[in-house]
């Protein structure tokens, strides 16, 4: 196996032991089947997807063990190894896994009303109506008193089909598409700066441009990104702020003898312990690079 980052201490050297050893287990399985039943080849391919989907698990495991030892050395997180843009590739139990990691602190959550500010603005800076915030807000909230440009129960009832709002936080960027106002066009904006992870600050060191300026304002966020191309930049001053992210977003994609199977997950990290899978779901093929936080 390739080693996927230069270091991991003797805990994570332990789990990642383990996790190749899933993976090893997966390729046995695979070869087993593949000898028991050479003449068919549709069993063939289950063996190679039961094997991508091992691979894919154990690729989320190695992830939450890279973030374990980076949390415990307290560093703030920047756009640098192993986190985006930076992508981790490496061969494990037979298969091909590529693996990309994000800090979720670097959008806006869109469960967060601290940071209901940030959002109004970012719609504003993308050419989206501000009202979307209203319909936005009155989707999540548990009462049906709509706000000054939302919608509520009465308003989507009277769709087609009828549709009730959840009254509770997205646990997917997509679900955005049934709140009113909220479009293809609108869906496609959005998606590279927010997410529903559970975060609740943003990072001024991993932040894009656009989610700087809607936080922070133009003249602010302009300093930043200079400040920040020279040296790791601190919260002093900043609301809502934070350098190390609590919530990741990990993308996880496995090959195996031309079987593809991808992956997002959603880890929870903290200062100490284990990190915890708090979402995880399949992507399809024309979802890959389309994070949506948690499924």
């Amino acid at each position: 196996m390739q080693p996927p980052c230069r270091s991991i201490g003797a805990r994570g050297a332990a789990l990642l032991a383990a996790v190749a050893g899933t993976a090893v287990v997966a390729t046995i399985a695979a070869g087993v089947g593949r000898w028991a039943l050479a003449g068919s080849r549709q069993a063939l391919r289950t063996a190679d997807v039961l094997q991508a989907n091992a691979l894919v698990r154990s690729g989320v495991t190695l992830a939450g063990v890279i973030l374990e030892e980076r949390a415990a050395t307290g560093e703030p997180d920047v756009l640098g190894p192993p986190l985006l843009p930076h992508e981790v590739r490496f061969t494990l139990g037979g298969g091909a896994v590529e693996m990309e990691i994000e800090d979720a602190a670097r959008r806006i959550d869109l469960g967060s009303t601290a940071l209901a500010g940030p959002l109004a603005g970012l719609l504003e800076r993308l050419g989206l109506a501000p009202a979307l915030a209203d319909t936005l807000g009155d989707w999540i909230d548990p009462d049906d008193h709509p706000r000054s440009h939302g919608a509520e129960r009465d308003w989507y009832l009277g769709r087609r089909p009828p549709l009730l709002p959840a009254n509770a936080p997205l646990t997917a960027v997509s679900h955005l598409g049934l709140i009113r106002g909220f479009d293809a066009a609108a869906l496609a904006r959005l998606h590279p700066y927010v997410a529903v992870a559970g975060e609740r600050t943003l990072n001024p060191n991993t932040a894009p441009p656009e989610v700087l300026a809607a936080w922070l304002g133009d003249a602010a966020a302009d300093g930043l990104l200079q400040r920040r191309a020279e040296a790791p930049v601190t919260c002093a001053g900043l609301p809502a702020c934070a350098t190390r992210s609590a919530f990741y977003l990990v993308r996880v994609t496995a090959r195996v003898h031309g079987v593809t199977r991808a992956a997002e997950a959603t880890l929870w990290v903290p200062p100490a312990g284990p990190a915890e899978v708090r979402g995880l779901r399949p992507l399809g093929s024309e979802e890959r690079g389309q994070p949506e936080g948690v499924a």
